[in-house]
């Protein structure tokens, strides 16, 4: 594990972070396929994001080289923590909804349940089909538990379609995980949810690629934002839902 001090703020000291060559190499492939300023933020916020909340959550996994549940496995991408910079530009945006109970369907190593938790969500579920994925995710909450007291962490080892959502489940987290196939089945699971259990929900969607299936199944975008052109995040309430 190596070691490095960046002068990027008064309280930034000493931080132990991943192999810095893993960094290296993050930035390279990002600035290949997009640019260097894409890269240069993309990395810094890892980093800065790492440090704050005290995790390892970053490196990359290939789903082929995992142990996956269900039958899904075709319609998957690969594993790669959201981005802290939108995570918590997302939460900001609706902090003030009152909701407390999310779930991030394709959880990955656990990033979004920690900084969930950190603003105030207290029922925290992480639904993820990669079994290695859930065993670090489990880990990194273990870490985090004593710092979120009131947080009640969850961790499925399960298949996205098959979650059953629960009436207090108000926020629905997606980092682009899957394809429309799976997608469309997960958004019926929440509009039957809604029907048995009436109201106000929100999506939080980054890399929105498919957000078009929520608008044409009853969800109004009602926050847009957009950073270099793939940043991106869209948030979505259900139309018509009593506040």
């Amino acid at each position: 594990m190596g070691y490095i001090r960046l002068r990027l703020g008064p309280s930034w000291r000493k931080f132990h972070l991943m192999p810095l060559l893993y960094y290296l190499k993050y930035f390279v492939q990002t600035a290949v396929k997009w640019n260097i300023r894409l890269a240069w933020f993309t990395v810094i916020n890892d980093m800065r994001g790492e440090w704050k909340y005290q995790l390892r959550t970053s490196r990359i996994d290939d789903l082929k080289s995992l142990t996956i549940t269900g039958e899904n496995l075709r319609n998957g991408d690969i594993y790669l923590g959201s981005n802290y910079f939108l995570l918590e530009k997302s939460f900001r945006q609706i902090k003030d909804t009152g909701m407390k109970g999310l779930v991030d369907f394709g959880c990955g190593k656990g990033r979004v349940l920690i900084v969930a938790a950190r603003f105030g969500f207290t029922k925290i579920t992480g639904v993820e089909f990669a079994r290695e994925l859930c065993e670090l995710a489990e880990k990194n909450v273990a870490v985090n538990r004593s710092r979120y007291p009131r947080a009640i962490f969850s961790v499925l080892h399960m298949d996205a379609v098959d979650y059953k959502v629960e009436p207090d489940d108000e926020v629905f987290f997606f980092y682009n995980p899957f394809n429309h196939l799976v997608l469309i089945r997960v958004i019926r699971n929440i509009q039957a949810s809604l029907k048995t259990h009436p109201r106000k929900v929100h999506v939080i969607y980054l890399f929105p690629q498919l957000k078009i299936l929520f608008e044409k199944t009853g969800f109004t975008e009602i926050f847009h934002y957009k950073k270099m052109d793939t940043e991106e995040i869209s948030i979505f309430t259900n139309t018509g839902a009593a506040s």
